[in-house]
């Protein structure tokens, strides 16, 4: 649908979107800018460029490891509004600023280290409370401001202990057929979530219905 609206001879989204990965990447690692110092001349110039899409997606079609959140920072820069759709506290991303230093995402959108965004969590992204506060007081500890630039969708599903207690067990089940989960828990929460006897955000305004709902999702889970 883009690739229409680009002009011949123009470079395409996609081959912009390499080239400032490349750029940065280079930028903010030292050691590889000197091992890749002719293509970081080369397409230098690029960081500069804008990118041409209001709306930009991006989504990963394999298991992961595909440099997603590395690519949201990059594009991030140039965007008001960074929102993640699904997913949970897996392996993560790392990505760096231009000192260096190194962060470690797992719910947090990868646009925080861009001061002048508004970074959501949405209602389809898995939850683990804990986790995220953690996360929050680390960037905070590192100068990264996260007091009114993060808003958590009261409609996200909540991950508790107990998933990641299922996701073990589960895999130990497997054997010989495991999967390779992480044990973060996330299969099990899409699972609650599927069930409809999850918990989201919201339910936690009401701490007298929240224990009942909690409740009744233990049961369940010990009788499977």
């Amino acid at each position: 649908m883009q690739g229409a609206n680009v002009k011949a001879g123009a470079t395409s989204p996609a081959t912009q979107a390499h080239r400032y990965a490349h750029c940065r990447n280079a930028r903010r690692r030292p050691h590889v800018a000197k091992k890749q110092q002719a293509s970081h001349v080369c397409c230098a110039t690029s960081v500069t460029e804008q990118f041409p899409a209001q709306v930009c997606v991006v989504l990963g079609t394999q298991w992961g490891d595909e440099g997603k959140g590395k690519l949201v920072d990059i594009l991030a820069q140039q965007y008001d509004v960074i929102a993640r759709a699904q997913g949970g506290a897996n392996a993560g991303h790392t990505i760096y600023d231009d000192k260096g230093t190194k962060y470690a995402l797992h719910l947090v959108p990868s646009g925080i280290l861009n001061q002048n965004a508004t970074n959501v969590i949405g209602n389809g992204v898995a939850v683990h409370v804990p986790g995220l506060f953690e996360e929050i007081e680390e960037l905070e500890a590192k100068g990264v401001q996260v007091a009114g630039r993060l808003l958590l969708s009261d409609r996200a599903h909540l991950l508790f202990d107990l998933h990641k207690e299922v996701d073990g067990l589960r895999e130990a089940e497997l054997a010989g057929d495991k999967i390779g989960t992480t044990k973060r828990g996330v299969g099990p929460a899409y699972a609650s979530k599927a069930t409809r006897n999850g918990l989201r955000v919201g339910d936690l305004s009401d701490i007298s219905s929240f224990r009942e709902k909690l409740q009744k999702l233990m049961d369940d889970q010990k009788a499977r």
